[in-house]
């Protein structure tokens, strides 16, 4: 699975940008980096071992910010 494919399957990326977590004209590449810094990640993958019995999230306005 590419690094698009995964990010589609996993992040409500249409409330993500609802939010002000993702910009309107991120690319895949922009939305990868915001997800691994967020998370503390070093590549999109390792978001699988965090949260391993959830596939997908939900957006939490309480949850997710931009700072």
């Amino acid at each position: 699975m590419n690094n698009s494919a995964f990010i589609k399957s996993r992040f409500p990326i249409n409330d993500l940008k609802k939010i002000g977590f993702f910009h309107k004209n991120d690319s895949f590449e922009d939305m990868e980096r915001k997800i691994c810094r967020y998370f503390g990640l070093k590549n999109i993958y390792e978001y699988d071992y965090i949260l391993p019995n959830k596939k997908e999230i939900e957006a939490d306005l309480k949850t997710f910010s931009i700072n």
